[in-house]
């Protein structure tokens, strides 16, 4: 899929959906969503630095309103909520990694 500024948060709670779906019955969560959080920081990066700013932007403000500003819901299965959670923070706020 091409992301676009418009895209990507619509398209991290897809991918947060496919995750909780997979791993729903055991499997890595974590794991999984680093992996997607790698691909959207890989894309975030190659963006010009206003985009990226209005793209990182638009993404706190996702994570301040619970998803209200970005028309989602945080869905209500504690798995799935938990999932894209950490996949928005993941990407927003990275962890440090070694």
């Amino acid at each position: 899929m091409l992301l676009t500024t418009h895209s990507f948060i619509p398209w991290l709670v897809q991918e947060a959906h496919r995750v909780a779906q997979q791993t729903r019955n055991g499997g890595d969560a974590p794991g999984y969503l680093w992996a997607v959080a790698v691909e959207t920081l890989d894309w975030l990066r190659r963006l010009p630095d206003e985009d990226r700013e209005q793209s990182l932007q638009a993404l706190k403000q996702c994570i301040d309103t619970r998803g209200a500003s970005a028309g989602i819901t945080i869905p209500t299965d504690r798995h799935e909520a938990k999932c894209l959670v950490r996949l928005l923070r993941y990407v927003y706020d990275p962890p440090p990694v070694l």
